[in-house]
Formats: structure tokens, sequence, C-alpha cells
């Protein structure tokens, strides 16, 4: 390529220049130096197509966008309605201080709580449940299984039907629950990979055990303080907060979802929080290890779930599914689906890409749209 061929090349993509130019005249520039500006101009641009991407998307969407590289929030989007039945107002519009329950996104919090206590040596992930909970009967079941879906437990959101619907379901009431139908459950642990939101209610139990504390005690000191999450909570917490600046959920046809028993339980989901503080999680977690060490960081996002020594095909590793995507990569994301919430983390080890969407409102606006995204940062 001659040099007149770059300078015309530079001059019609003219509206992203590189922010580093070289400090010598363009003939003295090597190939590597000429790629490399044309490797940020060509990074330049696409952003700028993910960021009319997520234009269109916000469009439709009820809730809060993140698109960031490292430490950089590249695009942002915040906007919506808390409530469909309060119509247009002003004190009901989303704002980046309103809360939303992130579900399951919650769950590599309460695998990053469980793995901070194993690098103590607090816990250990071949000890059994009966070393912490000797009245459960499930032996065979070890931490490091709850960690991965890999217990064989049942799935306690089935019990709903059956418990009394005036009284609040707390994780030690979902303990007594399996001890006193244990002879239903047949338990085997890496008999197969299956998602089940009991494990991590049992891990959020398991470090009240350990360490004394309130689960939420215990997170917030150990995780939201050092991350400068200050705008997340707990369920448990909502009605200790004055003036609680609160999404509600709705379902596809804008049905506004009531409170519920199950609720109470954590470990698994019922925390709340905000864009602004999940991007503060990514930094301080993924980029920074302020939470734990980068070896332990490492074991999270890599596979984990082996039944009987081999990986299934839908890999999990702490608190974490795992994509390894021939197009885009190892891709490490976690969804949340919880009464009218819908939401997807989605992190980029290779490159420290982030993408979060949050919504309270599940009518699909999101579907799909992190492939579509990576699809334009790789030039696919």
């Amino acid at each position: 390529m001659n040099i007149i061929t770059i300078l015309l090349q530079v001059f019609f993509i003219g509206f992203s220049q590189p922010e580093t130019l070289p400090d010598k005249p363009l003939p003295e520039l090597s190939l590597a130096e000429i790629n490399s500006i044309f490797d940020e101009v060509n990074s330049d641009i696409r952003n700028q197509e993910v960021i009319l991407e997520l234009e269109s998307i916000s469009k439709n969407l009820n809730g809060s966008i993140i698109f960031a590289k490292k430490d950089s929030i590249i695009f942002k989007y915040t906007g919506g309605l808390k409530s469909f039945k309060k119509g247009n107002r002003e004190e009901n519009l989303i704002t980046n201080q309103s809360l939303f329950e992130i579900a399951s996104v919650s769950k590599q919090i309460t695998a990053a709580a469980i793995l901070l206590l194993v690098s103590r040596d607090s816990v250990s992930l071949e000890e059994s449940l009966t070393d912490f909970f000797p009245e459960l009967p499930f032996s065979n079941v070890k931490v490091k299984h709850l960690l991965t879906h890999t217990s064989g437990l049942p799935e306690y959101l089935d019990f709903e039907k059956g418990l009394r619907v005036d009284t609040p379901f707390s994780n030690q009431m979902l303990i007594q629950y399996l001890i006193d139908n244990s002879s239903t459950f047949k338990v085997t642990p890496e008999l197969k990979f299956e998602y089940v939101n009991t494990n991590y209610a049992l891990l959020a139990s398991i470090i009240e055990r350990v360490t004394g504390q309130k689960f939420e005690d215990y997170i917030r000191t150990n995780i939201l303080l050092p991350a400068e999450m200050y705008e997340t909570y707990f369920y448990t917490e909502l009605q200790s907060i004055p003036n609680v600046d609160l999404c509600k959920g709705h379902l596809f046809n804008k049905r506004e979802e009531t409170d519920n028993i199950l609720n109470s339980v954590l470990g698994d989901k019922s925390m709340y929080s905000t864009a602004d503080n999940l991007f503060k999680w990514y930094k301080a977690y993924y980029l920074n290890y302020e939470i734990i060490s980068k070896r332990w960081v490492d074991k999270a996002i890599s596979p984990q779930n082996k039944i009987k020594g081999v990986l299934p095909s839908e890999l999990y590793g702490y608190g974490l599914r795992i994509e390894k995507n021939p197009f885009h990569r190892k891709l490490v994301y976690h969804g949340g689906l919880w009464r009218g919430f819908h939401h997807i983390m989605t992190y980029r080890p290779e490159d420290k890409i982030f993408i979060l969407f949050l919504s309270n409102f599940r009518n699909r606006t999101h579907n799909g749209k992190t492939d579509q995204l990576l699809d334009i940062i790789d030039g696919a």
C-alpha cells in the first residue's frame, strides 16, 4: 500500500481520527505503525456503529444499557417507566439511581463471596452440606456442586404452590423444607448439569453459618463497599430505605408483577442494584481484582461443571455461564429473569468488552442483541 492510498483512506475516514498520532512524518512510518493507526481508526468506527445500534435498541428498551471497553464507558442509556400503572409522570421515570431486581445476575456475587471464604481457608470446595447443616441428609452434596449446578438438588421455585402465601419464605425455611421432605428427593451429584436456584440459596446460608453474620451484612462489608456499590440492596432491606427508588417488573403484556413470598430467599436473586453499580462491580471484580485475587477470578470464569470428569455442552464456572464461541471467542455472562425483570450481563476477557442490559419490562427488546453488537465489534 503506497502513502497516497493511506492518506486517501485517512481522509475519507476523517470523522474518526486516531487519538494518538505519530510524531514523525507519514513516509517514515513502519508498516506496523501504519497498521496500528488503522486498527485504532477501525475500532473507533466500529464503536460508532455499536452506538448507533444501541441508540436504536434504546428506543424500545425500558431500563438501562452500558457498553464499555476496559474501564471506559462508550455508551450509556437509562430511560422508561418504573411502573406502567403510574403513567409518564416525571417522578415515575427511570433514572440512574432507580433500582432493578437484578435476579440471577447476582449469582456471581454470591459465588465471589464463597470464593473469598475459600481463599481464606474458611470454606473448602470439597466440604459437604452436612458439614454446615448436619440436619440435612445430603452428605454427598459438596460446595463445588452448589457453585456449578451439579448438586442434583430440587428446584425450590417449584415448591411455591405448596407454601403458605401469607408468610415470606426465607432461606432457613427452605432448609427446613428440604429436611421435612427429604424422603421425596433423590439427590445424586454430578449426574447432570441442571440450573437450580436452590444451590445458590444454600450457598447464602453457608456464608451465614460460617461467618456468623447475616448474608446481607457479609456481602455489604466484603463486596459492595470495597466495590463502592453504595446503591445496592437486598429485598429484605427495602422497607428500611426511605423513599426507595424502585422499578417494578412487568410481563410482556405490561402487567405489573406483585410481591411474592419467594422474594425473601437470598443468594440466588433478590438483590437490587443499578447499571452504574454493576459497572463498578465489573471493574472491581474482573479488572482490578479488588474482591478476590486473579487466581480465583480466573477459576470463576473458567468451566467448572464437570459431569464424571467431562464438561457438558452448557458450560458454567462459579456463578457465571461461559460460551466458547467460534466467532466471538470466550464470553462470560449471566442472565437474570424474575418477576418481570429481564437482564443480561456479558464480559469478554480477551479485550475487556462489557455489555449490560437491564430491563423491568419483558418485551424481548434486547434478546440476541449482544451477539449483534459483537458482530459489529468483530467486523463480522
